[in-house]
C-alpha cells in the first residue's frame, strides 16, 4: 500500500474535471491497488486506443484520446491516460512547423484533472491567434476535455458526440466501517485542522466536507469564467447546465459547438484554410475574425502596382515644374523670380536709377516731373479747346488720353462743341454757355458738354442723362415745339 500513497493522493480529495462515470471507472480499475473492496465499483465503457499525431494537406492532426493528467501516472492503460504536458509540446511543435497552416484536435476524452488542465487552455487561447485550431468531439468532449477544446477558434462534434459535462467531481472512500471490522483504528497525529481531511478511515462531514467543497467550487467558478470567455456565452447559461452531457445538436443550440459536421468535413474545411492561408483572430473585444493572408497579398500587391504609377506621375509631374524653373524642396514649391527692373528718372537728359540718388533729390525730381507733365497737358487742352472753361478742357483732355474707343470721332464731336461755344460767347469773350444763349437746343448742347466735362463721358452717355433730368425734359419739350 505504501507504494500507492502518491497515487492515492492524486485521485483522492481532488477536485477533477471529468465525468461521474469515467471516476468510477478509474476506481474500478486501482481498487485493487488501493485497497478498495473489488466489485464496489465497474468500469464504465471501453478503453481508448491511443493515436499518433500526423499532417495532412497542411492540417497538424492531434489526438486527444482518454483520461488526461498535469505529467502522467501509474493509471493502468486500461483507463487511457495523456499528460496535459505531452498536449502543449505537440502543439508547440506544430506551431513551430512552417508546413503546418492549422492544426485538429480529435478528442474522445472524458475529462481528467484539474491540476495543469486551465494552463493548457490558456496556451491554445494564445496558440490560435498564430494559426487557426479546430476541436472536434469524436465522441466525447467532457469536463476538461471540453475546458481545452472551448478555447479553439472553432468546435464541431459528430452527431452523436457528447458535450459538455462543465462540473467538477472529488472522490472520496470511508473506509471507517471496513477498519471496524477487521479490528484496524488508524490513529493520526497532526497539527491544523484540515490536515488530516479527506483521510479514508474516518467519514467525511463537517468541516472537512466543507474544505473539500469549497476546493470543488472553486475549480467550478474557474471552470464557468474559462468557458464563457472562450465561446462568449452568458456565465448563467453555462451555470444552468448543472454539468450536463449533450448531443451534437443540442450542444449546437446552447453554443457550446459551432457546428455538427462529420470529421471529413471538418478536415476538409481545415485543408481549405490551410490552402488560402487564412488567419483567424480575436480583437480586443473579444470577437472572432478571420484574415485571409492570400488576399491581403494580392491587395498588397496591387496597392504596389498603384504606387509604381503613382511614381512615375510624380516624376513626370515633378519634371515639368522643374523645367518651369521651380525648385523642389521640404517645405515645398518655389521660383527664383527674374530681378526687379531698376526704377530710373530723368536727370538733366539722362536717365538715373533712383535708388543712386537721395530720396529728397528722388522727390523733387517727380514733383517737378509731375509739373512739366501738367503744365503740358493743360497747354494741349487750350490748343485744342480754347472755349472751355480751362478746368473742364483739362479734364477732357486726360480722359481722351485713356479712351480705348475711337478717338477721332470723340475729338470731332468735342471739337465741334468748341466751335459752338466760340459762337455764342459775347464781345467780352465769357465763356458762359447761358450768356446770350436763348435758343433751348443751344442751351441743351451746353448742359451735354457740361456733363460730359465733369463726369469723364461720351457725349452720348451725356445726351442720355441730360435727358434724364427736370431742365433737359423742358428743354427737349421746348426743341420740339420749335
Amino acid at each position: 500500500m505504501k507504494q500507492y500513497l502518491r497515487l492515492h493522493e492524486l485521485i483522492f480529495n481532488q477536485p477533477h474535471l471529468c465525468t461521474p462515470e469515467y471516476a468510477e471507472t478509474v476506481m474500478a480499475v486501482l481498487s485493487d491497488k488501493l485497497g478498495i473492496e473489488e466489485g464496489a465499483f465497474s468500469i464504465q465503457g471501453e478503453a481508448k486506443e491511443a493515436k499518433d499525431s500526423k499532417v495532412s494537406n497542411g492540417t497538424y492532426h492531434l489526438p486527444i484520446i482518454g483520461s488526461m493528467v498535469h505529467r502522467g501516472s501509474a493509471l493502468d492503460a486500461a483507463s487511457g491516460i495523456q499528460s496535459y504536458q505531452a498536449i502543449k509540446a505537440n502543439l508547440q511543435e506544430a506551431l513551430d512547423d512552417p508546413q503546418v497552416k492549422s492544426i485538429m484536435l480529435e478528442m474522445d476524452s472524458p475529462g481528467g484533472s484539474v491540476a495543469g488542465a486551465f494552463d493548457l487552455r490558456d496556451f491554445i487561447m494564445e496558440a490560435k491567434e498564430k494559426k487557426p485550431i479546430y476541436a472536434y468531439a469524436r465522441d466525447t468532449m467532457a469536463s476538461a476535455a471540453y475546458l481545452i477544446g472551448s478555447a479553439a477558434t472553432k468546435v464541431y462534434s459528430s452527431q452523436t458526440g457528447s458535450i459538455g459535462s462543465i462540473g467538477v467531481v472529488a472522490m472520496h472512500v470511508d473506509q471507517s466501517e471496513r477498519n471496524k471490522m477487521v479490528g484496524i483504528k488508524p490513529t493520526f497525529i497532526h497539527a491544523g485542522n484540515m490536515k488530516t481531511a479527506g483521510n479514508p478511515h474516518e467519514p467525511l462531514e463537517g468541516e472537512a466536507l466543507n474544505y473539500l467543497q469549497e476546493s470543488v467550487n472553486s475549480s467550478y467558478e474557474m471552470f464557468i469564467d474559462a468557458v464563457a470567455e472562450a465561446r462568449g456565452l452568458d456565465k448563467q447559461v453555462i451555470r444552468d447546465t448543472e454539468a450536463r452531457v449533450y448531443r451534437g445538436q443540442q450542444a449546437v443550440e446552447l453554443g457550446l459547438v459551432d457546428g455538427v459536421k462529420s470529421y471529413d468535413a471538418v478536415m476538409e474545411e481545415l485543408a481549405g484554410i490551410s490552402q488560402r492561408g487564412i488567419l483567424t483572430q480575436t480583437n480586443t473585444k473579444g470577437m472572432k475574425m478571420e484574415t485571409d493572408v492570400e488576399k491581403l497579398q494580392a491587395d498588397l500587391t496591387e496597392a504596389q502596382e498603384k504606387l509604381s504609377t503613382l511614381q512615375g506621375t510624380h516624376e513626370v509631374l515633378q519634371g515639368a515644374v522643374l523645367a518651369e524653373g521651380y525648385t523642389i524642396t521640404a517645405e515645398g514649391i518655389s521660383r527664383d523670380e527674374p530681378e526687379a527692373e531698376p526704377e530710373m528718372i530723368e536727370v538733366a537728359g539722362v536717365m538715373t536709377d533712383k535708388a543712386s540718388l537721395p530720396e529728397h533729390v528722388v522727390a523733387a525730381l517727380e514733383t517737378a516731373t509731375q509739373e512739366k507733365a501738367e503744365a503740358a497737358l493743360k497747354e494741349r487742352a487750350e490748343a485744342d479747346f480754347p472755349n472751355f472753361d480751362p478746368k473742364a478742357a483739362v479734364a477732357l483732355t486726360e480722359a481722351l488720353e485713356s479712351f480705348d474707343g475711337d478717338k477721332d470721332v470723340v475729338m470731332s464731336q468735342l471739337k465741334a462743341a468748341d466751335t459752338l461755344l466760340a459762337g455764342v460767347m459775347d464781345e467780352e469773350g465769357e465763356s458762359s454757355v447761358e450768356a446770350d444763349m436763348t435758343d433751348p437746343k443751344e442751351i441743351m448742347e451746353a448742359r451735354v458738354s457740361e456733363y460730359m466735362a465733369e463726369n469723364d463721358v461720351s457725349i452720348h452717355k451725356a445726351r442720355v442723362e441730360v435727358a434724364k433730368t427736370a431742365e433737359g425734359r423742358e428743354l427737349q419739350k421746348a426743341i420740339l415745339r420749335g
